[in-house]
């Protein structure tokens, strides 16, 4: 999920935490100095343009007038995707929509076991 605190876009989730949809957060746009990221340095910097773009429209405004959500959350999944592809099978990557989406009470998040 992005959201537009400092950017942050990779959250980590244990089944037992008490946060039900995202947990703890693991990376944002701060880290981009980060010498070892827990993925591909282009998944890395994809993920950083992904939630640049999602500032961009969101930061200031409740709900975007002409931001595309539908555009911005296929991007996000093929991004959770790729990195599902990374991490392999013991993990599962959830894909949660932004708050600010709203189509979000639709469908809050997407799983990729």
């Amino acid at each position: 999920m992005a959201d537009n605190g400092v950017g942050e876009f990779l959250w980590y989730k244990d089944n037992d935490a008490p946060i039900p949809l995202c947990g703890a957060n693991v990376y944002s746009l701060m880290d981009r100095s980060d010498p070892d990221p827990i993925m591909s340095s282009a998944l890395f910097s994809d993920f950083c343009e992904w939630c640049e773009e999602y500032l961009r429209n969101t930061l200031l405004i409740e709900v975007p007038i002409n931001f595309n959500w539908v555009a911005f959350n296929e991007q996000g999944m093929a991004l959770a995707k790729r990195l599902k592809s990374e991490w392999g099978d013991e993990i599962v990557v959830r894909y949660v929509r932004p708050p600010e989406d709203p189509g979000r009470k639709r469908m809050e998040f997407t799983e990729f076991k």
